[in-house]
């Protein structure tokens, strides 16, 4: 049985990874790059409340403040590193082809 802390920590990765691609957009890998970037960005931001010995607005077991922070960085840093989305490139060619016609 998966332990409520972990089942909530995923949720809340999952849930700042799928508001991110909301915001910015993208397919079906630029969903995906998000959702293991903000996985990954919690797990870490979870580690560093953990050594840090964080203490305020803790949510059971889970560093809420450095795990959500963490998820945050870690996807927009993973959004400003990434080319942009591919929708740009085709919402382009569509108007080149709009103003051939």
């Amino acid at each position: 049985m998966i332990p409520p802390w972990l089942f909530v920590g995923f949720i809340t990765a999952t849930l700042i990874g799928a508001l991110l691609h909301l915001l910015f957009g993208g397919g079906a890998g630029r969903f995906l790059f998000f959702l293991v970037l903000a996985w990954v960005g919690f797990g870490a931001g979870q580690v560093f409340g953990s050594v840090s010995g964080w203490q305020l607005a803790n949510l059971g077991q889970i560093y809420t403040i450095p795990a959500v922070l963490g998820a945050l960085l870690f996807s927009l840093a993973g959004y400003w590193l990434s080319p942009p989305p591919s929708n740009a490139n085709k919402s382009q060619k569509s108007k080149s082809r709009s103003k051939e016609l």
